[in-house]
């Protein structure tokens, strides 16, 4: 996962969470970002097998998190468009990051798993949802072709179902040139990732290379 920097500095950190492949749709972020990936830092997350119709479904969500000053995360199938643009003058007027990211086309096993790690209880009736139901998460990252969810180390022990995320955050002396390094990092990515899909593998025999660790041929000395 990529993220873009404040720092001079491009590091390389270990994470835990799960990925998915499916992008936030909210219109726009305000303040407005060049970026393409957005990171929520300690969001609350709501997850729901239900349409999201009307500001008043998620209300309770929206006015918790802009009582406590974090990002909100709405997971639902799908969300009235109408809906979406009152959301982003919500953002204008109180400061409040929100993302919806869909959830329609995502198999069961994965909601679940966003489910566990971020200790949610599933929203199946908007009329009888409190926010007790929301859920929670150490970070996320939103980008145009993946959702990131990251949860603490300390919640490690209480689920099986955390991977190990490789996070890159890009930085330089400039913000300019932390920008043009966050587009060269994600087109790279993309086309490894594509790669790898397509069954591309690295030239140079470096695949054979690899694979002859496992295989069992009965060469000694030079022959092997």
């Amino acid at each position: 996962a990529l993220e873009l920097g404040e720092k001079e500095q491009t590091q390389l950190a270990k994470g835990f969470g799960i990925i998915i492949e499916s992008s936030y749709a909210t219109p726009n972020f305000w303040p407005p970002h060049l970026k393409s990936t957005h990171s929520f830092v300690t969001p609350r997350l709501l997850i729901t097998t239900k349409i999201v119709a009307a500001l008043q479904d998620i209300m309770p969500a929206v006015e918790v998190c802009r009582d406590l000053k974090v990002p909100l995360g709405i997971f639902a199938p799908a969300m009235d468009k109408n809906l979406l643009s009152s959301l982003l003058l919500n953002q204008l007027e109180s400061d409040l990051q929100v993302a919806f990211v869909p959830t329609g086309e995502l198999e069961q096993e994965v909601i679940e798993v966003l489910v566990e790690l971020s200790s949610a209880n599933v929203v199946e009736d908007f009329t009888k949802f409190t926010t007790g139901q929301l859920g929670s998460s150490a970070k996320i990252l939103l980008s145009q072709d993946m959702t990131a969810i990251f949860i603490d180390k300390d919640e490690l022990s209480a689920t099986e179902s955390a991977e190990n995320i490789a996070l890159l955050t890009i930085g330089g002396p400039t913000a300019k040139e932390r920008e043009e390094s966050y587009y060269f990092y994600e087109e790279k990515l993309q086309l490894m990732t594509i790669a790898a899909e397509e069954g591309l593998l690295p030239a140079g025999g470096v695949a054979f290379l690899k694979a002859s660790d496992r295989l069992e041929l009965g060469l000694t000395g030079v022959d092997r």
